[in-house]
């Protein structure tokens, strides 16, 4: 819903959204997986548990 001036919507033009659009992509070699408890890397447990790959 528009407030006064305001304008609900945006308009880009192609290069714009383009880069706009470039930077939520994330970076290459990112890891995006987190591990937490036994399955984090420097967890103490870690080496007594027996994980199945």
């Amino acid at each position: 819903m528009a407030r006064g001036h305001r304008s609900a919507h945006m308009f880009f033009g192609p290069l714009v959204f383009v880069t706009k659009l470039a930077t939520l992509v994330p970076q290459r070699r990112l890891n995006l997986t987190r591990s937490h408890g036994v399955f984090a890397h420097n967890s103490r447990v870690r080496d007594v548990c027996e994980f199945e790959c």
